[in-house]
């Protein structure tokens, strides 16, 4: 984890970036029409993990529930 840590800090403007795309995609995903619920949710899920644990991105309950609900 050393070693991930060292990266993020030496290319801080390309993570601060690339966890900006993250978190807007997780903002602005629409569900589809003729989609299935369980795959959307999904998605969902997986740009949460990402942002949270890849990103240590800082998203409490209600500001998840909300990108969801939105």
């Amino acid at each position: 984890m050393e070693i991930v840590d060292e990266l993020k800090n030496s290319f801080s403007a390309q993570v601060r970036i690339v966890r900006f795309e993250c978190l807007n995609g997780f903002l602005s995903l629409k569900m589809e029409e003729n989609t299935c619920l369980e795959q959307h949710l999904r998605i969902m899920h997986e740009i949460h993990h990402r942002l949270v644990l890849v990103w240590n991105y800082e998203m409490n309950g209600d500001f998840a529930i909300d990108g969801v609900i939105r």
